[in-house]
């Protein structure tokens, strides 16, 4: 699975299900933080179409955090001020970096969260779809 489709599972999945296999990593092997969490702002660059250069639209607060889970890092950041999932999300990260024995088990997780993001989407979308209104109009 790519890093970036992973990371976005993680953050829009359903954190209790995240939080529970973080707290499994943690009690089999040693967790240490080596940053944060803590909280921050960053600039939220855009593409300029006409330009196609970039320009920073706004600041956002993000909260991130790294950790090694058995000597091997892992990092976590979410969109405002969210410290459990930050962690949460760098300890599987770091997890997965390192091979851990959980892998399949988090994997399996992912998969599932992966389903239900994009059942939800659809659900959205379809939501969406029926307050479209049709513009077309007859000709005589």
């Amino acid at each position: 699975m790519l890093l970036q489709k992973r990371t976005e599972i993680l953050i829009e999945g359903d954190f209790a299900v995240f939080r529970r296999l973080a707290e499994k990593i943690a009690e089999d092997s040693k967790v240490k933080g080596t940053c944060g969490p803590e909280t921050t702002l960053v600039m939220m660059p855009v593409m300029d179409t006409v330009e196609m250069a970039p320009f920073y639209l706004v600041e956002v607060l993000i909260t991130e955090c790294a950790v090694e889970v058995d000597g091997t890092s892992g990092f976590g950041f979410v969109i405002g001020d969210e410290p459990e999932r930050a962690l949460c999300l760098a300890i599987i990260e770091a997890a997965l970096n390192s091979g851990h024995s959980l892998v399949p088990e988090i994997e399996r997780a992912l998969s599932e969260q992966e389903k239900a993001i994009l059942a939800k989407r659809r659900r959205e979308y379809n939501i969406i779809a029926r307050t479209k209104v049709d513009f077309e109009t007859r000709e005589g």
